[in-house]
């Protein structure tokens, strides 16, 4: 299947930049904003706080692990795309937002925080 192809080259190249620390970012910008927070979000593994290297640590074991993000269109920078997920995080702690996006060489951290309901 085509889209299934396309989701594991694009997963390689996630997985590749996110694991060399000189290819991540989450650096904000007015034409590439974030909300990079993973020190605001309860790591339900662990019962801790996320730091920043360990949200990128748990990026990388969701990808290995399988899980599937949904590309999403972004307006800045425009006609790019991201891609996005919803991680439940268990009965008593909101969900995980997270996204990440491919440009210009690198993986950037557009969101990691928690879902407000």
């Amino acid at each position: 299947m085509a889209v299934e192809a396309e989701w594991d080259e694009i997963c390689r190249e996630l997985l590749q930049l996110a694991k060399r620390q000189n290819c991540r970012s989450t650096h904000f910008s007015p034409s590439i904003p974030c909300d990079w927070a993973p020190e605001s979000v309860m790591d339900p593994r662990f019962a801790m706080y996320f730091t920043p290297k360990g949200a990128w640590s748990y990026i990388i074991e969701l990808l290995e692990s399988g899980h599937r993000f949904k590309a999403v269109p972004m307006k800045k920078p425009p006609n790019t795309i991201a891609y996005e997920t919803v991680i439940d995080c268990g009965p008593k702690l909101p969900a995980l937002y997270i996204k990440v996006q491919i440009y210009k060489g690198m993986i950037l951290g557009r969101s990691f925080h928690s879902c407000v309901k």
